[in-house]
């Protein structure tokens, strides 16, 4: 089973990846507010956050759909 990682280079993505085998691609590879750029994966685990908490208040449409 191949396990997409969401935000794989953050706190919670970090520390996931010592506990099992996940595809943690980079922003680079994989945009997830960009769903055709996906790779094939039988689950995805979203752990990738908008944390720029004064960006957010200006930017909520996007912070929305990362977080989401």
């Amino acid at each position: 089973m191949t396990l997409l990682l969401t935000g794989g280079k953050g706190k919670l993505g970090t520390e996931l990846q010592k506990l099992g085998k996940y595809f943690a691609p980079p922003h680079q590879v994989f945009d997830i507010l960009n769903p055709a750029s996906a790779p094939d994966v039988d689950m995805v685990v979203h752990c990738a956050a908008y944390t720029k908490v004064e960006e957010a208040e200006v930017n909520r449409d996007k912070c929305f759909d990362v977080n989401v």
